[in-house]
């Protein structure tokens, strides 16, 4: 909505200091529950318009702009027994204005009073509700010391059977798993980066237990065997100061506590 000019608006201060009109004044204000409550002053006038309108204003000396703003009903519940409280008053105080309501100030406040009890209602049982779930919580912590105790000894009694110990409701110990060793990791790829020096990088093992880490391994052809040169966390690894000038072949195999699992392809390079 665009800004109007209005001209001889009453308005009814409360704890007000009447401004310098010699000096330039601005104020704007925000709706409240009981009328409107200056944002700010250009210079400091505090004041609390009690204006029972829809309208935001910004006043300055000789006019007064607006525009429509709907004010909000309250959802907070402090917010409503505010505002019941405020409409009560201010019911009490302008019979005049408002003769015929259609709940009287008395029948606002007998349901306020009410809500009010039941506040108090709802905090002593939330109280109380405490208390009983902390004086359940002591009691499950003797139950389950106590039931642990009888486990131990049944436990003991039957040499962990699973059978006899079923018969109770519990179990023998369970059977400790073997983790498998990794499955192969793949795609081995060699990249010379300088004389002496070449980065292996691999895809992640597929299949078997969890990899622990890879056994980066490179073929001794002298003793025709293979042997670790690095170990490598993640899929790659930088290897340096090695032969120059004639083929060298690595492999990667992955390992975890149980064992080493089954080695990549075999990759070449020279360097």
């Amino acid at each position: 909505m665009g800004l109007h000019e209005l001209s001889n608006v009453r308005s009814d201060f409360s704890r007000s200091r009447v401004p310098d009109p010699q000096r330039p004044l601005r104020c704007e204000w925000q709706p409240s529950y009981t009328g409107y409550t200056p944002l700010r002053w250009g210079h400091g006038c505090a004041t609390l318009l009690r204006w029972h309108t829809g309208d935001i204003a910004r006043a300055v000396p000789g006019s007064l702009e607006y525009r429509n703003i709907m004010v909000k009903f309250p959802e907070r519940e402090s917010e409503i027994v505010t505002l019941a409280q405020n409409m009560i008053d201010g019911l009490n105080a302008n019979k005049e204005l408002y003769p015929a309501p259609v709940l009287s100030p008395a029948d606002l406040e007998t349901t306020l009073n009410k809500l009010k009890m039941a506040q108090k209602q709802f905090v002593a049982a939330r109280a109380a509700v405490e208390l009983a779930c902390a004086d359940k919580n002591a009691i499950l912590k003797e139950l389950v010391e106590q039931l642990k105790s009888d486990i131990r000894i049944a436990e003991s009694v039957v040499k962990w059977d699973d059978n006899k110990l079923k018969l109770l409701g519990w179990g023998g110990r369970a059977q400790k798993t073997t983790l498998p060793v990794p499955g192969a990791a793949y795609a081995l790829k060699a990249t010379r980066i300088s004389p002496g020096v070449v980065k292996l990088s691999w895809k992640r093992s597929r299949g078997g237990g969890k990899v622990a880490a890879y056994e980066v391994q490179k073929f001794d052809a002298v003793n025709q065997m293979w042997q670790n040169v690095a170990t490598a966390i993640e899929t790659e690894t930088l290897l340096v100061n090695q032969p120059v000038e004639e083929t060298l072949q690595y492999r990667v195999t992955p390992v975890n506590r149980t064992g080493a699992g089954t080695a990549s392809d075999v990759v070449r390079v020279v360097l």
